[in-house]
């Protein structure tokens, strides 16, 4: 299908330019891609794009400068994306992601208005600047001391958090020494932490060295006897360091998901597809029954949107569930008007 062509295609040059260290050309074939999909702009097709993109940014790897580069991605499609759609439909497909919604926000791309603010009851501390202004006849929220700086970062401002992200090992053994910290401490929730994995959770300093990719850090943790986990498998995928992944083998620790589907699927929700094909190649055994309706990698792809794992040839009738379940709706114009699927037979099947 040529639209399932032309995504895949733009997935992989989003994901090339946020990779590189050097850009400007990846930028420059992005750019032409979009700059082409714009003269014969399809609200669907873009409502798509920005789906894939709140994607990647929810769960993809942060590399340096990762937000401005969604916001330079975001700047190419800025004047469809305000004149197609609403304000409140912006802000649904980016809901997930309050680091991304600040970034719409400074961009001019969403309003920060009363019908938002009701909406945003389960991080509203991180807008607190734009609830003052919204409020400013009422009693005026107290910003924190740095506030704008570490919102704009969007991590965990304990000190600590920033060396491991660093991988500054050096520095983390002086300060731990000094501290007296304890290696087996767990972190607390931060207000600026926008890495939506990460959000209300207490990881350890070693689970969150594996989300990071920091090695020499999650070397020393172990070396200093901070006990190997099952639920690093999960944080490592985050991380994308296969230094990591392969330590966890050598030391025998299994995921908690023996099967590694829950590896496989957070390795298509973070759009780290080196990571999905090694597991899938390597560690998912082939079975004659038939999986579970959401958990494989099909219903993974459709979710996520990871086209590079949604076959081009769409012949499973199934394929149309997932088409709406996760708002696809240009499959879905495809799927109706094919004949002979047998839609009934299909849900009793996917169901069993």
């Amino acid at each position: 299908m040529e639209y399932l062509t032309r995504m895949i295609t733009i997935q992989d040059n989003i994901l090339e330019f946020l990779d590189a260290e050097e850009d400007q050309c990846f930028f420059d074939d992005l750019s032409k891609i979009l700059s082409s999909q714009q003269n014969q702009t399809d609200k669907h097709e873009l409502k798509s794009i920005l789906y894939l993109i709140s994607k990647i940014s929810d769960n993809h790897h942060r590399t340096p400068f990762f937000f401005e580069k969604i916001k330079r991605i975001l700047n190419l499609l800025k004047n469809d994306i305000v004149q197609l759609f609403s304000n409140i439909e912006i802000f649904n497909i980016f809901q997930n992601n309050k680091r991304i919604l600040l970034l719409l926000i400074d961009e001019n791309i969403i309003t920060f208005d009363h019908d938002i603010s009701t909406r945003i009851d389960k991080y509203k501390n991180y807008f607190y600047l734009e609830l003052n202004k919204l409020n400013e006849d009422a009693n005026l929220i107290e910003i924190p001391e740095n506030y704008e700086e570490k919102r704009t970062k969007g991590e965990n401002d304990f000190y600590f958090c920033e060396l491991i992200r660093n991988d500054n090992v050096e520095e983390f053994i002086v300060n731990y020494t000094r501290a007296g910290l304890s290696l087996s401490k767990t972190i607390e929730p931060s207000i600026y932490e926008t890495n939506s994995f990460l959000e209300n959770k207490n990881p350890t300093l070693i689970e969150y060295a594996a989300f990071f990719g920091s090695i020499q850090i999650f070397r020393f943790l172990f070396q200093n006897q901070v006990r190997l986990n099952q639920s690093l498998w999960i944080y490592a995928i985050h991380g994308r360091n296969p230094d990591i992944i392969h330590f966890l083998e050598e030391n025998k620790i299994e995921p908690q998901d023996q099967t590694f589907q829950k590896c496989l699927e957070e390795s298509i929700k973070c759009h780290h597809n080196d990571f999905a094909l090694y597991f899938k190649n390597n560690f998912i055994s082939e079975s004659n029954v038939q999986p579970k309706y959401d958990e494989n990698e099909i219903s993974y792809a459709f979710h996520y949107y990871n086209f590079q794992f949604i076959p081009i040839e769409l012949k499973e009738p199934f394929f149309f569930f997932y088409s709406i379940e996760y708002d696809h709706y240009k499959l879905v114009e495809y799927f109706k008007d094919i004949e002979g699927l047998n839609f009934n037979e299909t849900i009793i099947q996917t169901h069993i």
